[in-house]
């Protein structure tokens, strides 16, 4: 597989040896020791970046390690308020940290992509 941040020659080759089974990543030890902004701007990246690129907004083990990384960047997140109601499905709002002052991305998280 060829990866590409879309600059010439930024390119890379990602080799997977698929008869082994791979370990699943721990969210917990990914995070271990970074600061809260560093914390903030790996998810947004895990979340908007790479669910993008790899296509793994539908994958429900991706939505399953995403709310894991979360809950390992803040295990008791502040209120979340209900801003918008569309049918049956409810748009919170919460803020990813305590340092967090200002909203700068919006990432739904769900088992429906």
């Amino acid at each position: 597989m060829r990866l590409s941040a879309g600059a010439v020659g930024s390119g890379a080759d990602l080799h997977v040896k698929e008869d082994q089974e791979q370990a699943d990543v721990d969210p917990y030890a990914l995070t271990a020791g970074l600061t809260q902004n560093a914390c903030a701007v790996f998810v947004t990246t895990i979340l908007n970046t790479w669910a993008g690129m790899f296509r793994l907004g539908r994958s429900r083990r991706f939505v399953a390690f995403a709310m894991d990384l979360l809950r390992s960047v803040n295990e008791k997140p502040g209120v979340a308020d209900c801003v918008a109601t569309i049918g049956d499905i409810r748009l919170f709002e919460t803020f990813l940290n305590g340092d967090c002052a200002d909203i700068s991305s919006a990432v739904l998280v769900s088992d429906l992509g």
